[in-house]
């Protein structure tokens, strides 16, 4: 029996990051609808692709075109530019990147589902890689959600030993301080339990 339900993408079930863009999806009404928001610059084959493991996009949408213009070609060769107001179907196999210099909104009733998702990888290599993306995207609230309640994340400082930070509260202010005062070369080892990260880590390059 279908409910009567009010939900808003400011509080989505779940929030997917990758470059130039990110989707936030709400499980509603029996099913998932997503927003989908793309940056300026952003192309599916170049910030898409790698996560999802495959040559074009095999998630099909049904879309609503709220913002901005969206360049699309099939793995037939149609080539179209969908804007505001308009409706898209599009089958499984496709390219598509933002036109000029607006960001681009689409809400998706079919096909966000597993939109951005590590389809080639699975285990904790998948969720490393999810990962990874909101890390480079800098969205904190992603990354967070990717890990245990008790993960342990061990920092390469201060000098010379680093420092232990374990939960996400510690975690968030360890991680905000990071990509507020610049960056570090180096690398991560991670520890998967389940599908989240139980520790991660550092190593600075000296």
């Amino acid at each position: 029996m279908q409910e009567t339900e009010h939900r808003h993408f400011d509080r989505p079930d779940e929030k997917r990051a990758f470059p130039k863009g990110g989707a936030e999806i709400l499980k509603t009404g029996g099913g998932e609808v997503g927003r989908l928001v793309f940056e300026p610059g952003w192309r599916w084959s170049s910030d898409v692709k790698p996560i999802a493991g495959t040559d074009s996009c095999l998630a099909p949408h049904f879309q609503y075109h709220v913002s901005g213009r969206l360049g699309i070609r099939m793995d037939d060769g149609t080539e179209f530019t969908a804007g505001p107001g308009d409706v898209t179907s599009l089958p499984s196999g496709h390219d598509a990147w933002v036109v000029g210099d607006e960001q681009v909104v689409v809400i998706d009733w079919f096909g966000a589902t597993n939109y951005a998702r590590p389809a080639a990888l699975e285990g904790p290599e998948a969720v490393v890689t999810a990962f990874g993306a909101a890390w480079a995207d800098h969205d904190l609230d992603t990354a967070l959600s990717m890990l245990t309640d008790d993960c342990v994340f061990d920092a390469t400082g201060p000098a010379p030993d680093g420092a232990e930070h374990k939960g996400r509260d510690a975690i968030r202010a360890a991680w905000h301080e990071i990509w507020v005062d610049g960056h570090v070369r180096g690398a991560d080892i991670f520890k998967v339990r389940g599908d989240k990260i139980s520790e991660k880590l550092a190593y600075v390059k000296g």
